[in-house]
């Protein structure tokens, strides 16, 4: 209008309406009057921000996007997230997390997986364990001899067993004496007569020889004065 002077001086009571437009550009308001703004550049923001409502963004990919939160994060309710794989994802979690329902995680790997527990850990319930079974090992030989002599053979590193016994049958007709040997080492001159007896056997006969003292290295000895078959076996148990 033709008269441009300002009657109010009161900066306060100031106010200023836009109008205009060109046939190309409008200025862009919504239903309250309010004007639309793009922003074309990066916007800092200092200070908290509070969000009553939901952000709609675009979908966030691990490939190029991150998002860092520092303080408290309180969630009411679920979250909803994809699916993560161990081989490039993590988690890190400071302070103490309470867990009061089932966690279900998938099948845990020795291979792959690692669980640590820093702290007292409280079982509230007996927990229930199952085990497998023993390690067993079992081994059997046949000894021969044309003529009346001593065979000491047979023998194993006895030293990570708990137990472990030897089994002898006497699989021909002249009799034998049977009797264990040990040793600290793997040395014919450091083998001693075992803390059990030698035991004698006719042909036909058997006996379970169990040894009384405990060393390295357990050896089965075999004598007789003629010609002899015996079967010898080996079981132990870890």
């Amino acid at each position: 209008m033709p008269n441009n002077i300002i009657f109010n001086d009161s900066a306060q009571n100031l106010k200023v309406q836009i109008y205009g437009s060109n046939t190309n550009t409008p200025l862009q308001v919504d239903g309250s009057g309010n004007m639309f703004v793009n922003v074309a550049n990066n916007v800092t923001v200092t200070g908290a921000v509070n969000v009553s409502n939901t952000v709609e963004i675009r979908a966030l990919t691990y490939t190029t996007d991150t998002v860092t939160v520092t303080g408290a994060v309180n969630v009411a309710n679920s979250v909803d997230i994809r699916a993560l794989s161990y081989t490039v994802d993590s988690i890190t979690v400071t302070g103490a997390v309470n867990v009061s329902n089932t966690v279900d995680i998938r099948a845990l790997s020795y291979t792959t997986d690692t669980v640590t527990v820093t702290g007292a850990v409280d079982v509230a319930n007996s927990p229930t364990v199952q085990i497998g079974g023993y390690a067993f090992t079992a081994s059997n030989a046949t000894l021969t001899s044309d003529e009346g002599t001593t065979i000491t053979s047979f023998k194993f590193d006895t030293s990570q067993y708990k137990l472990y016994t030897f089994y002898i049958y006497n699989s021909g007709t002249n009799p034998i004496t049977a009797e264990l040997e040990v040793s600290p080492v793997d040395t014919d001159s450091y083998f001693v007569s075992d803390k059990s007896i030698a035991v004698p056997l006719a042909g036909g006969e058997k006996q379970v020889l169990i040894p009384g003292y405990f060393l390295k290295y357990t050896r089965v000895k075999i004598s007789s004065l003629a010609a002899f078959t015996a079967e010898v076996y080996f079981n132990g148990q870890m």
